[in-house]
């Protein structure tokens, strides 16, 4: 599976912060919610 960018940051979160909220992610990349819910998806 190859990750971009975003999805490795979006582990690192996981990570150091136990979860990730969706939203937050969203606006700290600044894409849509159904971006992350993907990015999400792809990474399970």
């Amino acid at each position: 599976m190859a990750q971009n960018f975003r999805q490795g940051e979006i582990l690192k979160i996981a990570r150091d912060d136990g979860r990730v909220v969706v939203e937050d992610l969203a606006s700290r990349f600044g894409v849509t919610l159904q971006t992350v819910r993907r990015d999400l998806t792809e990474l399970c």
